[in-house]
């Protein structure tokens, strides 16, 4: 399975006033990261779990990678 990351970034213009639009945008985007971050714990802990021994450097650094994740 492949999954896409996005990165978003959200520049506010003008008056600053969000109009219902927007504020159903930006929902929708943290929305999407908060699944793809879910993506990602269940991967880094997949890796973490079944790295072989001799593969001692992925499984630090996956688990690295989740902890920083979790917090």
């Amino acid at each position: 399975m492949k999954n896409r990351f996005e990165f978003t970034a959200v520049v506010l213009i003008g008056n600053g006033e969000l109009t219902d639009d927007f504020t159903i945008d930006i929902a929708k985007m943290a929305d999407r990261l908060t699944i793809q971050l879910e993506i990602a714990k269940k991967a880094l802990r997949s890796i973490a779990e079944s790295s072989a021994q001799d593969n001692e450097a992925a499984k630090t650094i996956a688990a690295e990678a989740l902890k920083s994740i979790v917090e």
